[in-house]
């Protein structure tokens, strides 16, 4: 999860999975973006909260898996659904 520190316009985030080990920790992923604080750490009350952007990513993460998002954005969070351990290498967000 990471606060940007004031709404921006996001047209790409880019996500890195490791290459050093642990590359299946980052295995159908979601990333979110929204303007105002996210309310849970739930991902299906994430998906549900008005305003939110919703990318869900099958599969392992590539390095980097691209994510178009074309809006603005303050708060933006890579998460796993369930309880599995999330690793990754980077985030990259662009304009």
């Amino acid at each position: 999860h990471v606060d940007l520190g004031s709404v921006q316009t996001i047209g790409r985030i880019d996500v890195f999975n490791r290459t050093d080990c642990c590359g299946s920790a980052l295995t159908n992923f979601y990333v979110f973006v929204s303007d105002v604080p996210f309310t849970s750490t739930d991902v299906t009350a994430t998906q549900n909260q008005a305003g939110v952007f919703t990318y869900q990513h099958s599969g392992q993460g590539g390095s980097p898996t691209p994510v178009t998002v074309n809006r603005t954005g303050r708060y933006i969070r890579v998460q796993l659904p369930g309880s599995e351990r999330l690793s990754l290498a980077e985030v990259q967000v662009w304009p």
